[in-house]
């Protein structure tokens, strides 16, 4: 005899409901997986991006500090020294002029031109340096007579050579040139000659320079 059993409880229904529950509750669960690791990943990118404008601008700050400190040597060591000889060769250039003879007067006038000369000199290298700390700046090469371009380095620095009784040599040949980046070039050869003066008492400083020949 069959027995009339009411269709909820028909034993394949309810299997096809709670294989059709269990379905929907794991597509839920998968799709909430995938929602959060899509948010991870966005999360982690974020955080890379981040992490990377941190170190840039740290680097940057660095680089400002390398620079701050820089310019704090320059100013220290090679622009205070002649403005306090600027300074006291003037005054007393007015207070003493009257006890001078015409060729002293004549002789300290041209100190303090030359001194000025300098400190022109040295404030355009300054800023030059300042302006190639920049990444972005395209640099050129271009034709440079080294011969003069020690030179003038040599005049910057010539005061400070005769404090501490330092002859500075230039041995390049008057025709030498070369195709390089000039201020850059500039730059290096005056901080070479700048640390050789801060760590020698007395003696000698020569820059040469010759063409070498392949073969």
């Amino acid at each position: 005899m069959l027995l009339n059993i009411p269709w909820y409880q028909n034993g394949w229904l309810i299997l096809a409901i709670s294989i059709t529950a269990l379905g929907y509750i794991s597509l839920v669960l998968f799709l909430r997986a995938k929602r959060f690791i899509i948010r991870q990943n966005v999360l982690r990118a974020l955080v890379e991006r981040k992490t990377k404008e941190i170190r840039r601008k740290n680097e940057e700050l660095e680089k400002n500090d390398l620079i701050k400190t820089r310019l704090i040597s320059i100013i220290s060591h090679d622009i205070i020294t002649p403005l306090k000889f600027l300074h006291l060769a003037g005054r007393n250039l007015v207070e003493s002029h009257e006890q001078m003879t015409d060729e002293l007067k004549m002789e300290t006038l041209e100190e303090i031109v030359h001194t000025a000369r300098e400190l022109e000199m040295l404030s355009t290298n300054i800023l030059n340096w300042i302006k190639y700390q920049n990444e972005n700046r395209q640099l050129g090469r271009e034709e440079v007579r080294l011969n003069e371009m020690v030179r003038n380095i040599f005049s910057i620095l010539n005061g400070m050579a005769k404090q501490k009784n330092i002859f500075l040599t230039n041995e390049v040949p008057e025709d030498f040139t070369i195709r390089q980046y000039a201020e850059p070039l500039r730059i290096i050869i005056y901080n070479l000659v700048v640390n050789a003066l801060n760590f020698m008492e007395k003696g000698h400083i020569t820059i040469v320079a010759k063409q070498l020949r392949n073969g």
